[in-house]
Order: C-alpha cells, then structure tokens, then sequence
C-alpha cells in the first residue's frame, strides 16, 4: 500500500513522489502529444481557482513545448484527475481557447477515452499493482 504520510508542509510521501514520476513516464509513452511535455507541481493561487494549467510555449531554441503546472497542495489522487485533464489538453490543442477546449464533447468523449485508455493500460487482466 502506498505511504500517505505527509510532512508539516504537505508534500507529498516519497513514495507518492515515485507514484507521480510513474504515471508521467507511462503517459508520455502511452500518450504522447504533438510537441514535448513538461509537466511541473507548484503553489497556485486558491484565491483565483486555478488548480492547473496546459500552455503551448516557444522554446529558447525556437521549438515548442507544453507546460502542465498542477497546484502542488493538491493531494496526489486529485492531482492525477489535474494532469489526465490537462494532459488531455496537450493531446487535442485547439490553440488555447477555452470556448472550444471545454466543450461537452471535449469533456464527456475525449477525456472518457483518455480515462478509458489508461484504466485498459494499468488494470489489464485485473493487475491493480501495475498501477502502483
């Protein structure tokens, strides 16, 4: 079972630490985007209701990138449902516009077979620990 004690500052456990790490190399590999991502946890504004972000950026040498920031005082199951969300963005990039990046078909079909995918991918033959 996962360790869930945190410290005094609410980092997460080594362990959920690892956990984290895991899940990125398995998305990048199972579902890679366009473009290279950076995926980074930090403080965000509780105030503005931000809890993550995916932006499409140039690069210093001129490449482009997306960069995924999640609220780093999220919990780690939670914070998971931030970077499936997010991580959905950087698949089906509609150039940042949320008018269009949030729509009920976005939400209800392409984020279900994200979900879809990866439930396939880490509980196959019902192996729950490979998604540990």
């Amino acid at each position: 079972m996962m360790a869930t004690k945190k410290t005094n500052n609410g980092d997460w456990s080594h362990d959920e630490r690892m956990q984290w790490r895991r899940w990125l190399r398995t998305l990048r590999i199972l579902e890679p985007a366009k473009y290279p991502v950076f995926v980074t946890r930090r403080k965000l504004s509780a105030d503005a209701g931000i809890r993550a972000s995916c932006v499409l950026r140039t690069q210093s040498d001129g490449t482009q990138a997306f960069r995924i920031v999640v609220d780093a005082s999220l919990p780690l199951d939670v914070a998971w449902y931030f970077l499936l969300h997010e991580w959905e963005h950087a698949l089906t990039w509609f150039e940042g516009d949320p008018d269009i990046d949030h729509t009920d078909e976005w939400g209800q079909v392409l984020i279900g077979s994200l979900y879809a995918r990866l439930w396939r991918e880490f509980v196959q033959d019902g192996d729950y620990d490979r998604f540990k």
